[in-house]
């Protein structure tokens, strides 16, 4: 998307959200940054002015999920992320997602929760994942940015064989366990571009001769061109 592009996304989207929500451009705009900018935004006024409306005017203006959770002295950590559920047929435990899963998440009233229900929210506000039971969600995004360079090698002009569904799930997988040598329970893109190389390069099959430093070298250039998730 060029420059021209974005502008007019952006005054689509102005236009979107002001069929719902009568207020001030700026309060828009400042929502839209926090979009753009890949962060959060506090909003903060007296009740009735359309908070809620704005917020549900965003999620559908980007075609996204919108979930709102009311915070109440009472509201549990698992009432916000999920909870695991005993499934007598199939004889598992199976993950009830919270409202927490969502695109576009509207925290009301937060300090009125306790400290440890508004903890719930910081892993899935910074890191971008939950925690439940002790395993981990990874974020969709990172699951893409694998996908996205598996594809990228099946579609270079100098590999006549690109990587395959068990080289994707190789390389997942050494993600994980890199994270997991540096004390972490959670995946991050550094993780995926570490272990692209050693997981992927010797299951390619490169056009001509070259060799391993032929198809290394082929890796690290789908890894410059394959954008990083935020």
């Amino acid at each position: 998307m060029d420059r021209n592009q974005g502008y007019g996304t952006l005054a689509a989207l102005r236009g979107n959200i002001g069929r719902a929500f009568v207020g001030s451009r700026r309060v828009v705009d400042h929502l839209l940054a926090g979009l753009l900018a890949g962060g959060h935004v506090l909003i903060q006024d007296v009740p009735g002015v359309g908070k809620t409306t704005l917020a549900r005017a965003l999620a559908k203006s980007i075609d996204c999920d919108f979930r709102r959770i009311q915070f109440t002295p009472d509201l549990l950590p698992s009432d916000v992320i999920g909870v695991s559920v005993y499934d007598p047929q199939a004889r598992e435990f199976r993950f009830m997602e919270g409202p927490v899963f969502a695109h576009v998440v509207l925290a009301d009233e937060i300090n009125r929760t306790p400290p440890r229900t508004q903890a719930a929210l910081l892993e899935a506000m910074s890191e971008r994942q939950v925690s439940v039971d002790g395993e981990t969600a990874v974020e969709e995004s990172l699951e893409d940015y694998v996908l996205a360079i598996v594809a990228a090698t099946r579609d270079h002009p100098e590999i006549l064989l690109g990587a395959s569904p068990r080289a994707t799930l190789a390389l997942f997988r050494a993600a994980q366990a890199r994270a997991f040598l540096d004390e972490r329970d959670y995946v991050v893109p550094d993780d995926i571009k570490e272990m692209a190389v050693p997981v992927l390069a010797h299951r390619l099959g490169a056009r001509g001769p070259g060799g391993e430093e032929h198809e290394s070298g082929i890796v690290r250039e789908v890894l410059s061109r394959v954008n990083v998730p935020a």
